[in-house]
């Protein structure tokens, strides 16, 4: 950062104008109408703001669109390319996007505009999905997510547009849009990633060349409708922009985050939590952690962690909200496909199907959702009934077995589809009308990275968890099935082996095997997997149990309406 004593005077200028025009900024009252630019002066809805709206929703389609092909289709891909122990990897890289670019996205929107960086990282996204889709080595596909993901990082600013746009009253109606939009993009992406696949191991490749379509799509439809009026602080110096950045919590974001994700990543992924692995990209991140918590607190009051956000629990919450959404959202992306493949032997096509009935349930109460907030001026009822929703699919789902009728899941996706649109578009509503205009788009960011980071700990969480109970019980209940039944002893180790490999061919050539014992060890297998999906569900209902208390206590989330305009 360039300091006072070597910056000429008219940087001096464009500082001190950049602090008056955030001390000036201050004092925009949250009721005002961020989306004059757009709206008309009367506040009625535009068809300059309508189109905005739709070429936001169809780049936000295609996040749905890449985090369901790469959830859904993970188990596929690895299997294709290899490194199916990296398979968790493949989610994990791609929610590592939004939560470490999201926060520094945000702000450097204020100073440089929202238009171009939603166009650009969409166009960036497009080309990492084909260097993707023609991956053949599970480092290339990892590093291809990495910028494939570029687009993710603005998801606080697509947010942030429909209710820059659109008159405050309108602003639930433009949530609603944003979240229709994502269960419109994850249902045809069900139905076209499980076409692509069942007859064909390779045909995610497609998949990913049509999402890269989408994006070229989104981003062309944002640069042409998209055009607002530049903001005061878009006329800065460079000098003056870069001085009012907040550069040191942007370091300290990226390297918190991402650290402390890659060791939890890394556990029981294979490291054990003592390896170093593990251990130093943690201790690093939980470090970075408290160092941007004292400079947050302390130090930079008006920084990325803005003390204006915080002047009602409202923001607080909200955060704590989308984290267990974010969360109980990738439990079902990352492990309800796998598990109607594996455990119930579902076609890929057909488990599309079932998963699908989350996103046909979250439209539906999405609408209900948004009118009854615009109604009524509530913000809360739907947040508690959502973890309500999000803690009876996990207990259904932990109480199912494999003699569970394969037709109950469908039902029990309901649940999960209502809590998601039940928490997400109020929830989103509540943080950004208790948000001063002025840090719209940087409290979205947060609120939004917060959701992101939800998604990366969770996985990582359930990751490690999943896998160390598939290692902890995979070999005994295999070898509880099948001793009985008079394998040979020097062939138990190579049966075991090719079994959970999942490979056929080897399992035919293991000295003294039968149809029955390869049954047996089978179901055997089967168990152990059963025990782990069961463990995922209980840790989602655990979180789900402290969200819904967290939105049932008085002292927490009240309606932020008023002085509607």
């Amino acid at each position: 950062m360039v300091s006072n004593c070597e910056m000429s005077s008219k940087d001096v200028n464009g500082v001190l104008k950049a602090s008056q025009v955030v001390s000036s900024n201050r004092n925009i009252p949250s009721s005002d109408t961020v989306g004059e630019v757009v709206t008309s002066p009367e506040g009625r809805v535009t068809a300059g703001a309508v189109l905005t709206v739709i070429a936001v929703v169809f780049v936000y389609m295609g996040h749905m669109l890449q985090i369901n092909g790469l959830g859904f289709l993970g188990q596929t891909i690895t299997s294709d390319i290899g490194g199916q122990d990296k398979t968790a990897w493949l989610v994990i890289i791609f929610a590592l996007v939004p939560t470490v670019a999201g926060p520094p996205i945000s702000q450097i929107a204020d100073f440089w505009g929202r238009k171009w960086l939603v166009v650009i990282t969409a166009y960036i996204s497009m080309v990492g999905c084909i260097i993707f889709s023609r991956s053949d080595s599970i480092g290339m596909a990892l590093g291809s997510s990495v910028v494939a993901g570029a687009s993710s990082a603005c998801q606080s600013i697509l947010h942030a547009v429909p209710s820059e746009v659109l008159p405050r009253r309108y602003r639930p109606w433009a949530q609603t849009a944003v979240i229709l939009s994502a269960g419109i993009g994850a249902i045809f992406g069900l139905y076209a990633a499980g076409g692509m696949v069942e007859t064909n191991v390779s045909g995610w490749r497609p998949y990913f060349y049509m999402l890269a379509s989408v994006y070229f799509i989104g981003g062309s439809l944002v640069l042409v409708f998209y055009r607002p009026k530049p903001r005061q602080e878009q006329q800065l110096s460079l000098s003056a922009k870069l001085h009012a950045l907040d550069l040191p919590a942007m370091g300290l974001i990226i390297v918190s985050l991402l650290t402390l994700c890659i060791g939890l990543g890394y556990s029981n992924n294979p490291y054990p939590w003592t390896n170093v692995h593990v251990l130093a990209p943690f201790v690093v991140g939980v470090v970075s952690i408290g160092g941007l918590a004292w400079y947050s607190i302390f130090y930079n009051i008006h920084g990325l962690f803005d003390h204006d956000l915080y002047q009602t629990r409202n923001f607080a919450i909200a955060q704590a909200g989308v984290f267990t959404e974010s969360l109980a959202f990738i439990a079902v992306a990352n492990y309800f496909g796998f598990q109607c493949s594996l455990i119930y032997g579902q076609g890929h096509f057909t488990s599309g199907l079932i998963y699908s009935i989350v996103y046909y349930a979250s439209i539906v109460t999405t609408l209900l959702t948004g009118w009854y907030c615009s109604r009524t001026k509530k913000v809360r009822p739907p947040a508690l009934l959502a973890f309500i929703a999000f803690g009876i699919y996990f207990i259904l789902m932990a109480t199912a077995t494999r003699s569970t009728p394969v037709a109950n899941l469908w039902g029990y996706n309901v649940f999960i589809g209502m809590g998601l649109a039940l928490s997400l578009n109020p929830l989103v509503v509540a943080a950004q009308l208790s948000t001063p205009a002025r840090l719209i788009s940087t409290g979205t960011g947060l609120l939004i990275a917060t959701r992101a980071l939800g998604g990366s700990v969770g996985l990582a969480i359930f990751n490690a968890l999943f896998n160390s109970t598939v290692q902890k019980n995979l070999v005994s209940k295999i070898l509880a099935a099948i001793i009985p039944l008079g394998l040979p002893e020097a062939s138990v180790e190579p049966f075991v082996s090719a079994l959970a490999a999942r490979n056929e061919e080897l399992l035919a050539k293991v000295p003294g095997v039968t149809p029955d014992i390869i049954e047996a060890g089978l179901q055997g297998m089967l168990d152990a997997y059963g025990l782990a999906f069961r463990n995922v569900y209980i840790t989602g209902a655990c979180f789900s149990a402290a969200a819904f208390l967290s939105t049932r206590l008085p002292i927490f989330i009240y309606s932020p309406f008023h002085n509607d305009g």
